[in-house]
């Protein structure tokens, strides 16, 4: 089942992708959890309402990319030299999908649902 990765850096392209996907057969979008940390308005601002109102469209899912907006620091090399590589990637790896649980509670309590069902 494909899904598409939105350009959230761009509104305009990014509804044009879901169009653009939808007629290509995909079934869902990925949509980072913290659109704020690559410098775009936050999830609950109206900025957004013209996508939200597009994927309801749709019927289809939105999905959080893994790891969108996650600080990475623990990949450096210097970080994993000093904890040893396995228990490196292993904290990095669950902080991964705990750090969904955020986006998840965001999206929740952002209004979004409510406006957009």
């Amino acid at each position: 089942m494909p899904l598409a990765a939105l350009p959230f850096w761009n509104l305009d392209e990014s509804l044009k992708e879901i169009q653009r996907c939808e007629a290509l057969g995909f079934r869902g979008y990925l949509f980072p959890g913290t659109p704020g940390a690559h410098g775009q308005p936050k999830i609950a601002d109206p900025y957004w309402n013209p996508l939200w109102e597009k994927l309801e469209a749709t019927g289809f899912p939105v999905n959080i990319h893994i790891g969108s907006g996650h600080n990475l620091e623990g990949y450096s090399a210097k970080k994993m030299e000093h904890e040893g590589f396995l228990s490196s990637f292993a904290r990095v790896s669950l902080s991964l999908f705990l750090s969904n649980s955020l986006h998840i509670a965001e999206f929740l309590f952002s209004g979004v649902f409510e406006r957009f069902p």
